[in-house]
């Protein structure tokens, strides 16, 4: 497997991870609002944090791909 194919499974896998985090993130800061308890704000700031760094991530490993040195 050569360094763009390599890149481009990792970018996927990453996508996935970013999508379901997103997902769960949303879900919580509904679950939040919703119910005015339950869930601290801490815990949907944390989860959102996640997600961005899985974004930034997933960002940093497609631009790698797309202009290799």
């Amino acid at each position: 497997m050569n360094r763009k194919d390599y890149l481009t499974k990792l970018v996927n896998r990453i996508q996935v991870s970013f999508y379901i985090l997103l997902l769960v993130t949303i879900y919580e800061a509904w679950y939040w609002l919703a119910h005015n308890s339950g869930l601290s704000f801490v815990l949907v700031l944390l989860s959102g944090a996640v997600t961005y760094f899985a974004y930034t991530l997933m960002k940093l490993f497609d631009d790698i791909k797309n202009h290799p040195e």
